[in-house]
């Protein structure tokens, strides 16, 4: 699956932080979540890094339904990340948000 920066934004709607700090991201994971995304399989969101320019590594904990993101906070500021979580400035936040491939 290629996710596109408008399938993003409908996986991150599926998180709620649990913990953020500069650099690194936590956060608990709908349970629906792929029902809720078309598509999805659990392993796209592992290759996330792989596709957007800042991601430097994801890890899903399926025990307890979390993922942690670690990220490049220069290209991927803390903002951009609670704003695509909470579903505010989606806009904005996609046009930040650099594709590879």
């Amino acid at each position: 699956m290629k996710i596109s920066k408008e399938e993003l934004a409908r996986i991150a709607a599926c998180f709620t932080i649990l913990s953020h700090t500069r650099g690194r991201l936590r956060a608990r994971v709908d349970p629906k979540i792929t029902q809720k995304v078309e598509g999805l399989r659990i392993e796209h969101i592992e290759e996330i890094p792989e596709r957007i320019e800042g991601i430097e590594k994801i890890r899903l904990n399926p025990l307890n339904g979390s993922v942690t993101i670690h990220y490049d906070h220069r290209k991927l500021p803390k903002d951009l990340w609670e704003d695509l979580v909470n579903g505010e400035n989606i806009e904005a936040c996609l046009e930040r948000i650099r594709m590879n491939g």
